[in-house]
């Protein structure tokens, strides 16, 4: 199913509702990267806050928080227990989060996001599951720069029509 999904939104809509439903996540969050400017911004998220049309998150991308460590480190985090964590980031939304894991999403060494689950159970991952987290973020990787290149042809095709019927 989201293999064959060519818009970026819809994509990360779906994957993080997937995610939450097949792997039962108390919250799953997609954040993008913009490493120029130095912020991760929430992209999508499952489920959505009470709120969603006015939610927004904003992290910077550096290691004070779970999410951007992971984008600092490029490497995926997982936390037992965030209570005694020195890089969670408590909000309103996550108060009930015992523990959380994240991974980057990375396509050809450049960073597009992190992919972020949260549980209210305190050590509710293992080893297992931060592999398995890794994984679906490089398929999220793919996925988007999929996105990117049928956008992009379907933009050449658009100007070549233009082109060739003048």
């Amino acid at each position: 199913e989201i293999a064959e999904i060519r818009d970026p939104d819809q994509l990360v809509a779906t994957a993080a509702a997937l995610i939450r439903e097949l792997f039962g996540y108390g919250l799953v969050t997609i954040f993008d990267a913009d490493e120029r400017n130095g912020r991760l911004t929430m992209r999508s998220c499952a489920p959505l806050p009470l709120e969603h049309e006015h939610f927004t998150l904003a992290l910077p991308i550096e290691e004070s928080s779970v999410v951007g460590r992971v984008a600092v480190t490029r490497q995926p985090i997982r936390v037992e227990d965030v209570r005694t964590s020195d890089v969670y980031l408590a909000t309103p939304e996550t108060s009930s989060t015992r523990s959380e894991m994240a991974a980057p999403i990375i396509y050809a060494g450049q960073l597009l996001g992190v992919l972020d689950v949260q549980s209210s159970r305190t050590s509710a991952f293992d080893e297992g599951d931060l592999t398995t987290l890794n994984t679906i973020a490089d398929q999220i990787a793919v996925g988007l720069e999929n996105g990117r290149l049928f956008t992009d042809e379907a933009k050449r095709r658009r100007e070549l029509e233009v082109m060739l019927s003048t």
